[in-house]
């Protein structure tokens, strides 16, 4: 087994760590999904375990964040509401 070093830049809120895996790091970045409805396909799209088809990734990166806000399918994680809905099996608040 390889160790990985994953050095975490937490600049948001102004923290920085380093955090050692004994395991495989496997990392899906997904910028653009192709359903946008119902939300079972757009869970599907952004890797949702259960909804997504069956892969080797253990961490799914969104993109993007950017100073300005959210932007492609990061929009997804900030608003759920506004793309799942409130009466998806998701969750009705954005907490």
């Amino acid at each position: 087994m390889i160790t990985i070093r994953i050095s975490i830049a937490a600049l948001m809120i102004g923290l920085a760590s380093t955090v050692v895996v004994e395991y495989p790091v496997r990392l899906a970045y997904v910028d653009v999904i192709q359903q946008w409805w119902p939300p079972e396909k757009i869970a599907a799209g952004i890797g949702v375990p259960g909804f997504a088809s069956k892969n080797i990734y253990n961490y799914i990166a969104l993109a993007f964040w950017m100073s300005s806000g959210p932007a492609d399918c990061v929009l997804i994680w900030s608003d759920p509401l506004k793309y799942f809905g409130p009466d998806s099996q998701f969750g009705k608040t954005k907490e």
